[in-house]
């Protein structure tokens, strides 16, 4: 099970990157090169398909792709 396609997204996963999007949105800064809503969505790509690779339980791997769609969000402050 996908967590980021459309038909089996979780509802956190999806609420997470829905908020991402919103804040990136928000707070455009053109300092900002890296710490991008793309990286973060390259980001919580590859540690779905990590975390699906291992012995990683489906919460586990939905908590890790929240967390990667959040994590740059502080240097957008």
């Amino acid at each position: 099970m996908s967590l980021l396609t459309k038909q089996e997204i979780s509802p956190f996963v999806l609420e997470a990157r829905q908020y991402a999007l919103r804040w990136f949105n928000e707070r455009n800064d053109p300092r900002l090169v890296f710490h991008t809503y793309q990286q973060a969505a390259d980001t919580a790509r590859l540690v779905e398909e990590s975390g699906q690779g291992n012995e990683a339980t489906p919460q586990q791997v939905e908590s890790a792709v929240v967390a990667a769609w959040l994590h740059n969000l502080g240097f957008v402050v």
